[in-house]
């Protein structure tokens, strides 16, 4: 499946809430205060919607994974569902290091740009192109 819009996302921590901000590639909403674009988005609703469709979609391949899987880590106890799923575009070498865009959704339904940490290791890399 190949994207016709990539929106930029990235998950912030400010006095212990965490909230995703849309960072680019994405118009500014209609209004002259950060108030009125604010409730443009709550009301217009269809980039909110976009964004929890996609991370209900990872949800839903996170829990067929787990099912058809199984997962189970022992040193963790009851930690036996699979907890991420990350989407990677293709990958190029540069400079003898791969280079790619991904998203991470974490169970509930989080969107993290960060790969993970075994997203990103060498054996994780090659075993993908």
């Amino acid at each position: 499946m190949r994207a016709s819009k990539i929106i930029h996302v990235v998950t912030c921590h400010a006095a212990c809430e965490v909230g995703d901000v849309i960072v680019g590639d994405v118009a500014p909403p209609p209004g002259g205060t950060l108030w009125k674009q604010w409730r443009f988005i709550a009301n217009d609703g269809v980039l909110r919607n976009f964004l929890r469709h996609l991370a209900e979609t990872g949800v839903r391949i996170i829990a067929a994974a787990s099912e058809q899987f199984g997962f189970s880590y022992p040193e963790a106890g009851g930690w036996n569902h699979i907890s991420f799923r990350q989407f990677a575009g293709r990958f190029t070498r540069e400079d003898n290091e791969l280079q790619g865009s991904n998203a991470v959704v974490v169970r509930p339904g989080k969107i993290y740009r960060s790969p993970t940490g075994i997203g990103c290791s060498p054996p994780a890399l090659s075993a993908r192109g």
